[in-house]
């Protein structure tokens, strides 16, 4: 499965073309890929589905 998970991120690895030019950037985001010794961590998102764990700021609070 990490092999998978690892050959899925090498199509990552360009960034993207950004298509928003100006205006609302919407809020700070971050997420993070843990692997240990084999074992990827995922979390239970909305919706039932898994995923990385990471988490976005509500308006007007810091991203620390």
């Amino acid at each position: 499965m990490a092999m998978g998970v690892m050959l899925g991120l090498l199509g990552c690895s360009q960034q993207p073309t950004c298509s928003v030019a100006d205006g609302d950037f919407g809020a700070a985001s971050a997420g993070c890929l843990v692997v240990n010794e084999g074992d990827l961590l995922l979390v239970r998102i909305m919706g039932g589905k898994f995923g990385p764990p990471g988490g976005s700021v509500d308006s007007g609070e810091s991203a620390q």
